[in-house]
């Protein structure tokens, strides 16, 4: 978890050009980091490119803290090691392989596909997304 942690901060701190004291566990992307939609879909595609996952809409939406992102990564990067141990083939599912729902610390977190998954539509999502939820 540590590792996955340290990788996560290292990715918000150059999509967001902030300091690396400013990057802690508690640290709220929107709130502390200033993050905006456009930031935050910019973070997420990091994420999903350098972990090769992807994160559903849904998902994202749950995700406020530099704590929630990288235990959310943890547990799906744990359940897909589950699936591959236990279709038997000792590797890793595609990412377009179904999601298995989760449990322990990132239950919350949903599995879902993603519909309109596209930047674009991404793009407009999380416009919606930040006008109901962001900072007002």
């Amino acid at each position: 978890m540590e590792a996955v942690m340290e990788k996560v901060s290292s990715i918000i701190i150059e999509q967001l050009s902030v300091d690396r004291d400013a990057v802690v566990p508690e640290t709220n992307l929107l709130d502390d980091l200033g993050a905006d939609s456009l930031d935050v879909v910019e973070l997420v595609m990091a994420l999903e490119e350098e972990f090769g996952i992807e994160v559903p809409d849904d998902d994202v939406e749950n995700i406020r803290t530099v704590k929630d992102v990288a235990e959310y990564i943890a547990a799906r990067n744990r359940s897909r090691r589950v699936r591959a141990r236990i279709a038997g083939t000792g590797a890793l599912p595609s990412r377009s392989s179904p999601s298995a729902a989760s449990s322990g610390p990132s239950a919350r977190f949903s599995t879902q596909a993603t519909i309109g998954s596209s930047p674009r539509s991404r793009v407009a999502h999380w416009s919606s997304w930040h006008t109901r939820f962001g900072p007002a």
